[in-house]
C-alpha cells in the first residue's frame, strides 16, 4: 500500500482527444525507489501536491484553454472534489510574478514549467520523467509565464471556519489581509499618476490616491477595518500592482458561492443574519467585479452559477461552465484512461481495480461529449486505502438529503432513478438567482410551510442536486408530458451516490414503520437464506413472525392501507437490492419481484388473510417474466398470509426456467410493466448504462 499523507490529490493528464481539444495523455511521475509510492490529499497548492506526490495528473493544458478564451470573466461550476482549487493555484504559479523581497525574479516557475524541474523557496527538489503538457506550447509560456500580478481570493466558508458565529465580514478581512501581506510595500505606490504616461498629478486625483493610500496601509493592517474599505480593498490592491508593475492583475476566486452554499445547509443565521450576509457579500462582488478596471481576466469556481447581474458581469463578457455544459470536463475529473494509468502504477490487485470501475465510475459534465468522468477524491482515497467506501459523500454537505426524501414528489423520482435509469428536465442549464437559492434554504429547512408551486419545487431540487453530483447528466429523453420534445435526462452518476440515496430512503421507511433497523435486516436475512435454499419455511415464517409483532399496526390496518403496504414493500426492496445484492423490482400488484446469482423470487403478501393460497396464485401470474431470461436459472414463487392475529404460513414452489410454460394466461412482461435486467449481478447504474 501505498505511504499516505493527508493531503488533497489531484492532477492525471487529459487521456483522451475531444473535438474541442487536442488533448495528450502523459502519465508524469518522479524518479523514485520501487515499492516507494506517495500519495497525498487534501491540499489545494499545486506545488505542495508536485513535492510531496509521485504520481499526478498534468492538467496544465488547461491553463492554454483559459488565457486562449475570449471572455474577460470565466465562471467554472462543478461538485465538490473535482480539482478547482488545485487548478487555480496551478493558474495562479504559472502567471504570477516571482516575488523575492518585492523584486523580479523568475527562477523556480520558470524551471517548472518548461522543464519539469520543481524548485522550493531556492532548493532543487526533483526532476520529473517527462515536461509539463503546457511545456510545448512556447508561445503560451512566452507571452504569459511570469509576467502578471495574481490576486487570489479563497471565499470558501464551510460550517468549521464560520460555524455559528456571523462575522462573516470579519472573515473575509482576515482573508484579503493575508493577500495584501504577499506585497510588502505595495501601498507606496500611491502617489504618482495611475497613467504611466502622465507625470502630472491633479488635486483631486491626490486626493483620490491619498484616500486610497491610507485605505492600503488599514488593510496591510488587518483591523480594525471599516465596511467602506472592505468593499474596495481588491480594487485598490488591483490599481496598486498595476502601478507597480504596469500590467492588469488576473484575478482568481476559489469558491465564489461558498458564503451562499453554507447559509443554504445550515439552518443557524436569524433572516436578518442573512440579511446582512448577503448585503455584504453581494456589494463585495460588485465592487470587485464590476468597478475594477484593472483586471486582465477573473477566473471564478463554485459549485453553483449564480445569475445575478448585481453579481457577476454582464453575458457579453462572460463564459459559464456548468455541470451540464462543461466543454473542460477533462480538466475537472479523472478520465478513464487516467484511472487505468494510476491503477497500473500503483499496482492494485485486478479484483480491486474492477471494484473500483464499477463504484466509482459516471460523471458526464457536458451534453455534448459522452465521457465518463471519476472524481479525484475518490479515486485517491481508493488507491490509498484500498476500500470500496463512500468517499466523496462524506467529504461534503449530504444531510440535506434526509430532508428533501420526506417531500414525496422528489422521493417519487429518486425511487423511480434506481430502476428506471434516466429522469427528464426542462432546463439545460444550473444556474440559480439569490431569490431562488432562499427558496432552496426554504425547502431544506421550511418545506411544510413553504408556499411554493410542485413544480417549482421539483425544478430547483432536480437543478441543485445536478450542481452538487448527486445526479448527472444522463442523455437525452423524450419529455414526461408526452408532447414527443427530447429534452436533458438525469441519472445517478455512479454507485457510490446511489448508496447514498439508498441509505436515505431506507431510513426514511424504516422510520414511518417505527420498527428498530435491526428488526428489518433480520427478516431480510431470512427471505435471502430461503430464496439461496440455505433454510426451510420455518425460519421465514419465525423471522416474519417477528417482524410484523414490532411493526405497530393491527393487520387490518394493513391490509386496508396501501401507504403502509407500500412503505413495507419499499423496506424490503431496497434492503434485498443494496445490502443483499438482489435486483429488485417493486410493483403495486405484487410485493417484490426479486433475485440473484441465477436465483429468482416473487414474493405476494396477502394481509388479513388465514391461507396463503391466494397470495402463491397471485404470484404465480408472474411466470411469463422469467422465460426469456437464461440468467436466472430458478424462481422460487412465494405466498405468505398474515393473520389478525400476526399468525404467518407460507407457501411456495420453485420452477426451473427451463420448465417455466408460455402459457397464454401468464401475464407478460411488457402488460405488467416491468424491465427485467439481462445481467441480474450488475447494479441498476451498470445495466442502464450496458
Amino acid at each position: 500500500m501505498p505511504s499516505i499523507i493527508l493531503f488533497f490529490f489531484f492532477c492525471l493528464l487529459p487521456a483522451f482527444t475531444l473535438s474541442t481539444h487536442a488533448s495528450q495523455t502523459a502519465v508524469n511521475s518522479k524518479h523514485v525507489p520501487d515499492g516507494n509510492n506517495t500519495f497525498i490529499i487534501g491540499v489545494s497548492n499545486f506545488k505542495l501536491l508536485l513535492n510531496y506526490s509521485n504520481l499526478f495528473a498534468d492538467k496544465t493544458l488547461w491553463i492554454k484553454e483559459v488565457l486562449e478564451c475570449n471572455s474577460k470573466y470565466i465562471v467554472i461550476t462543478c461538485p465538490h472534489k473535482s480539482g478547482k482549487s488545485i487548478n487555480l493555484s496551478m493558474l495562479k504559479i504559472f502567471l504570477e510574478i516571482e516575488y523575492k523581497n518585492d523584486t523580479y525574479s523568475v527562477t523556480e516557475n520558470y524551471k517548472l514549467f518548461r522543464e519539469g524541474e520543481l524548485h522550493w523557496n531556492g532548493t532543487y527538489i526533483v526532476n520529473y520523467s517527462k515536461p509539463l503538457l503546457i511545456s510545448q506550447h512556447t508561445n503560451i509560456l512566452d507571452q504569459y509565464q511570469g509576467k502578471y500580478p495574481v490576486i487570489f481570493l479563497n471565499l470558501e466558508f464551510s460550517y468549521h471556519v464560520l460555524g455559528k458565529r456571523h462575522d462573516f465580514g470579519l472573515i473575509l478581512t482576515s482573508r484579503i489581509h493575508s493577500i495584501y501581506l504577499q506585497f510588502p510595500n505595495i501601498c507606496s505606490v500611491f502617489g504618482t499618476s495611475s497613467s504611466p504616461n502622465n507625470d502630472t498629478v491633479s488635486s483631486s486625483e491626490t486626493k483620490s490616491q491619498t484616500d486610497k493610500a491610507k485605505k492600503c496601509r488599514i488593510m496591510m493592517k488587518g483591523f480594525p477595518v471599516d465596511t467602506d474599505t472592505l468593499i474596495e480593498s481588491i480594487c485598490i490592491l488591483s490599481e496598486a500592482l498595476y502601478r507597480r508593475y504596469n500590467q492588469k492583475v488576473f484575478l482568481l476566486i476559489d469558491d465564489y458561492d461558498g458564503l451562499l452554499r453554507l447559509i443554504m445547509h445550515y439552518n443557524w443565521y436569524s433572516q436578518s443574519n442573512i440579511t446582512d450576509m448577503l448585503n455584504l457579500y453581494t456589494t463585495f462582488l460588485h465592487q470587485t467585479l464590476h468597478k475594477n478596471d484593472y483586471i486582465e481576466k477573473c477566473v471564478m469556481t463554485g459549485v453553483m452559477h449564480i445569475y445575478d447581474n448585481d453579481l457577476l458581469p454582464s453575458s457579453a463578457n462572460l463564459t459559464v461552465y456548468d455541470s451540464l455544459n462543461n466543454k473542460w470536463q477533462e480538466f475537472f475529473g479523472f478520465s478513464e484512461a487516467e484511472v487505468d494509468g494510476m491503477f497500473n502504477y500503483t499496482e492494485l490487485h485486478e479484483n480491486d481495480t474492477d471494484k473500483g470501475y464499477k463504484w466509482f465510475r459516471g460523471y458526464n459534465m457536458n451534453r455534448d461529449v459522452n465521457i465518463t468522468i471519476f472524481n479525484p477524491w475518490s479515486i485517491t482515497n481508493f488507491i490509498i486505502y484500498e476500500l470500496i467506501h463512500n468517499y466523496w459523500v462524506m467529504a461534503g454537505a449530504s444531510h440535506f438529503l434526509a430532508s428533501l426524501v420526506q417531500y414525496k414528489p422528489i422521493r417519487d423520482i429518486i425511487e423511480q432513478l434506481f430502476f428506471v435509469p434516466n429522469y427528464p428536465v426542462r432546463f439545460d442549464y444550473l444556474y440559480f438567482t439569490t431569490e431562488e437559492l432562499l427558496q432552496l434554504r426554504e425547502i431544506f429547512f421550511d418545506l411544510k410551510n413553504s408556499k411554493l408551486s410542485e413544480t417549482t419545487i421539483r425544478e430547483l431540487v432536480l437543478k441543485y442536486l445536478c450542481a452538487r453530483g448527486f445526479l448527472t447528466y444522463g442523455g437525452q429523453s423524450y419529455d414526461r408530458t408526452g408532447s414527443g420534445v427530447i429534452v436533458s435526462a438525469l441519472r445517478f452518476p455512479n454507485n457510490e451516490v446511489t448508496t447514498e440515496w439508498w441509505k436515505r430512503l431506507t431510513d426514511f421507511y424504516t422510520y414511518q414503520l417505527k420498527i428498530p433497523d435491526c428488526q428489518m435486516l433480520t427478516w431480510c436475512q431470512s427471505i435471502d437464506s430461503f430464496i439461496q435454499n440455505k433454510t426451510g419455511r420455518n425460519q421465514i415464517i419465525k423471522h416474519t413472525r417477528e417482524f410484523f409483532s414490532k411493526v405497530p399496526y393491527n393487520v387490518t390496518d394493513i391490509a386496508y392501507n396501501e401507504t403502509i403496504q407500500g412503505t413495507i414493500r419499499k423496506c424490503l426492496s431496497f434492503r434485498m437490492r443494496f445490502q443483499f445484492n438482489y435486483f429488485a423490482l417493486i410493483r403495486k400488484e405484487t410485493d417484490t419481484i426479486m433475485g440473484k446469482d441465477g436465483r429468482a423470487a416473487v414474493l405476494q403478501i396477502d394481509y388479513n388473510a388465514i391461507s396463503p393460497q391466494r397470495a402463491f396464485q397471485k404470484a404465480q401470474e408472474y411466470t411469463k417474466v422469467f422465460a426469456n431470461f437464461t440468467t436466472i436459472k430458478t424462481v422460487n414463487f412465494i405466498g405468505m398470509a398474515i393473520s389478525p392475529d400476526k399468525n404467518v404460513t407460507v407457501m411456495n414452489e420453485i420452477y426451473d426456467t427451463n420448465e417455466i410454460t408460455k402459457a397464454d394466461d401468464a401475464v407478460p412482461a411488457k402488460v405488467i410493466g416491468i424491465e427485467m435486467p439481462e445481467n441480474i449481478n450488475e447494479t441498476t447504474t451498470e445495466t442502464a448504462r450496458s
